[in-house]
This record gives structure tokens, sequence and C-alpha cells, in this order.
């Protein structure tokens, strides 16, 4: 009897073993090599991180950004000559930018392993699967332990944000975990753009003064 019950157990530790390999993992990504940026190894620690303003651990992609802004870390010991910014979008092309600059297309996302956590926190905020990809090259250094912050323009609510580490030779050499990555929440708050209404409104404006300062000159 005590060999049956425990070989039970072994099955049943087995079946629960089994289950949590079909589980995607919270941070265990791989890099993959885009756009001229090569890998220094496929397993390059997961030590980008992205820091919004608030955080689900009930989520796999955990930072939230409900802002213009994020911010950027890099944990470990190595610096960064680079950082890049990879993003997953809803729509079926990159839009916004970051820091003035415009997303570059890609035909995948450069993290391997992470669009099922991608395509589950959209899922759990309400928003459709991912449908494209791009990248923005922010030519901006990192040294370990540091971070930096970073402007979005226009950038849609359930884009996904993650970052890759670059060495002088545009080697990735460190990349963002699952749990650390970034979406773009409803009600944030990218820079706002003047409508032509409210354009046409201050340049009456303009014209207005203008007028008064010429009439007060002739008197």
């Amino acid at each position: 009897m005590r060999i049956g019950i425990a070989r039970t157990s072994v099955l049943a530790l087995v079946a629960v073993l089994a289950c949590m390999a079909l589980v995607p993992a919270a941070s265990a990504d791989t890099c993959i090599n885009f756009n001229g940026f090569t890998c220094a190894k496929s397993n390059a620690p997961n030590t980008v991180n992205i820091v919004g303003q608030f955080s689900n651990g009930a989520l796999p992609v955990t930072q939230l950004i409900t802002t213009g802004s994020f911010g950027i870390t890099l944990h470990g010991s190595t610096n960064a000559a680079d950082i890049v910014v990879i993003a997953a979008f809803q729509g079926s092309s990159p839009s916004g930018t970051l820091n003035g600059t415009a997303f570059t297309s890609l035909s995948f996302f450069p993290e391997g392993g992470a669009l099922n956590a991608i395509n589950g926190t959209l899922s759990s905020l309400g928003f459709s699967s991912a449908q494209s990809f791009g990248f923005v090259d922010l030519h901006t250094g990192l040294t370990a332990g540091g971070s930096i912050t970073v402007n979005m323009g226009m950038i849609p609510a359930g884009t996904v944000l993650y970052a890759v580490a670059l060495n002088a030779n545009n080697q990735i050499i460190a990349i963002t975990p699952n749990s650390e990555g970034g979406t773009v929440s409803p009600g944030s708050t990218p820079p706002t753009v003047p409508e032509p209404g409210t354009l046409g409104l201050l340049g009456t404006g303009l014209v207005g003064i203008a007028g008064l300062v010429r009439r007060r000159f002739l008197s």
C-alpha cells in the first residue's frame, strides 16, 4: 500500500512539473539578433528594467505607464554603451516617438519567449494581441546601477515596451525580463498637440495684440 501511495505521489509531482513547463516563463527570455544588433550570447542577463508609474504583480508584464514618460534602469555590474527600446503595438504599424525619434518597424519582437507574456498582459487589460513591432535607438549610454528617463510622444495605449543594453560593438549584453516590461495603460497622458482651431485662436490673438501695439505707437 505504501508503495502504491508513493508511486501516486511521484506521478502527481511529475504532472505538476509538466504543467509548469507549459506555462510561459515570467522572466527567462532569450536574445534575438535584429537590425545589425547581435547577441553577445543568447541567454543575455535579464537586467534591463522598464520603470512605470504603477506595478501590478498579477500581470506577466508588471510595469504600467500612465504618464508621458518612463524610466529605464540597468542592474548588474556591466555598463551599457547604448540602450535600445523595443516595442509591440496594437496597430498594424508602429506609431509615436521616444525622445523625439520615431520607431523603426520590425517583422518580429526581438526577445524570444516574450510574446506570450505580452499578449497575456494585453488581454488582461482589455486589449487585443500585439499586431506590429518596432524599435528606437536612444543613442544613450547607461552605467551599471544607473537609470534614465525616456519621454514618449503620442505612444498609443496598449503599447508594450522592453529594452536592450548594447556594448560598444553593438552587441546585446542585457535584456528586459517580462516581469519588468512596461505597458502604456489607458488614461496615459502623452504630450498634447494644439488642434487647428486652437492654433487659429492663438493667431487671432497675436494679430489683435499687434494691432493694439501699433495704435498705441501711432498715438
